[in-house]
């Protein structure tokens, strides 16, 4: 297992944030020189992670071509506390060298929301229900680098 680039990591961030971006809007929102901007570009086309995606619309120049998250690629994230992984690593020394995951989605459809109080949206009870698309429960067991087993789950909320 290996770091991953810090500068790759904020690229495909900023892509999966706010879609197909130009070359040139990604040169400027990560604040670096183009040229160093398509190096690392190619190295992510290379590793499959990100792809053209198209001609953006006209401003009366010459189009750009947009780049996005690669359609192959595919993310899994669970937020199973941070800490508790840092404090495992951290506690034997280890880092984490591979993991196997259970997740489950015990609720597989919700009532759409009809508006939003600040971070709160509201359903109506004759709204229209759509899939729900996050686990209810996840599971994971991780190999650490000398050896160790640690398993981890996220807490079911208390009632």
């Amino acid at each position: 297992m290996h770091a991953a680039d810090p500068l790759h990591v904020r690229l495909l961030r900023l892509l999966r944030d706010e879609g197909a971006l130009s070359r040139a809007e990604l040169a400027d929102r990560l604040q670096m020189p183009r040229p160093r901007l398509l190096a690392e570009l190619e190295r992510l086309v290379a590793l499959g992670s990100v792809a053209e995606a198209g001609k953006a619309a006209s401003r009366g120049g010459r189009r750009s071509t947009l780049v996005e998250l690669s359609p192959h690629l595919r993310f899994a994230a669970v937020d199973l506390g941070a800490s508790s992984i840092d404090l495992t690593q951290y506690v034997t020394g280890q880092r984490i060298a591979g993991v196997s995951a259970v997740t489950e989605t015990f609720v597989k459809e919700r009532p759409l929301p009809t508006g939003s109080s600040g971070l709160a949206a509201q359903a109506d009870g004759a709204a229209a229900t759509g899939p729900v698309t996050v686990d209810d429960a996840a599971i994971f067991v991780a190999r650490l680098d000398g050896g160790a087993l640690a398993t981890f789950r996220n807490r079911a909320p208390r009632a």
